[in-house]
Formats: C-alpha cells, structure tokens, sequence
C-alpha cells in the first residue's frame, strides 16, 4: 500500500465470492484502491473499477455489503452496524451501481416518490396529492422502481430501496 494514503481500515468481517463459502478477512481503503485481506495476502481492487451494488440483512444481527468488479460480485459480511458504517464509508470513494449506466436516472418527482414510499405511502392515488403529479406518471414511477429491486409490487421499500433512499431522498 506504498504512496496510498489510507482512508480507513475495518477488521472482523467475512468475504466470499460465491455467497457459500466465507473466510474472515479485514478491508482497507485508500484515495486509490480497496485492499481486502485473504488466504494469501492482501489483494487490490482499483477504486474505480469498484461499484457498491446493495446492503442486504443476512440472519441474526448481520448483514452482507455486496460490491461488483468485472462482473463479479465480492460478499462481505459481518455484523450490521459494522457493514453500514463500511457502507456510508465506502459511499464517499467508491460509486454505486444506481449511478452507472442503465439504472434510473432520478428526477426530483422520483425523489418524491421515493420519499413517499420510505415514509409507508404505498399507493399511486395516495402519493397523488402530497406530490401534485398525475396517476399515470406516478404508476410508471413505481414500475420502474419495482423492474430496478427498489420496491416490491405493494410498494414496500427492499433494502436497495432503503439504501437508494439513502443516497437520493436527501437531494
């Protein structure tokens, strides 16, 4: 990690690559990779060919981080507060993949919809007058959030829905 200025460092947590088999490992990262720790050393992933894809709650208090390279998907697990922090830590280095090519491009009347379904108003008609837009619009809204993972068919946010809340609700 010669001339990287370290960013941060976090210990006890799980990597697997094919969501079965998980080794403990610890990640650091720095202004220009991730280095993440296995069986044989420490191996480096280019911050920007890096993408965080979601956070997704695992059993008991855990919860797994997923990030994509090449096409392959890197599992990181541990405990949920721990992932999160990972999460919002790696938000300030790394892009998602809601910000790559061919995902929702999101317009303040996204952002509204969104911000209605995190707060439990789930139907088209519903949302209507707390946002002022038509029905139709809002349903095609709600289709593409449901084509993308973000909510499911009753309107109900999944965890890549929480996390985009995260990251577009706020703007």
């Amino acid at each position: 990690m010669a001339k990287e200025r370290v960013l941060f460092s976090v210990k006890n947590l799980y990597l697997s690559t094919d969501y079965r088999n998980w080794k403990k490992t610890s990640l650091t990262s720095t202004d220009v990779n991730i280095w993440i720790k296995d069986d044989k050393g420490w191996k480096k992933y280019p911050n920007a060919e890096l993408k965080i894809v979601q956070v997704k709650s695992a059993k008991g208090n855990n919860s797994i981080l997923i990030l994509t390279t090449d096409g392959i998907n890197i599992y990181i697990g541990g405990k949920k507060p721990v992932i999160y922090s990972l999460y919002n830590a790696l938000m300030s280095v790394l892009p998602t993949t809601s910000e790559t090519a061919g995902s929702i491009k999101f317009t303040d009347t996204k952002r509204l919809v969104l911000k209605a379904l995190y707060q439990g108003v789930r139907r088209p008609e519903n949302i209507m007058p707390l946002i002022n837009r038509e029905y139709d619009e809002i349903v095609e809204i709600l289709k593409e959030f449901q084509r993308e993972g973000i909510c499911t068919k009753a309107g109900v946010l999944t965890e890549k829905g929480k996390l985009v809340m995260m990251e577009e609700g706020y703007k």
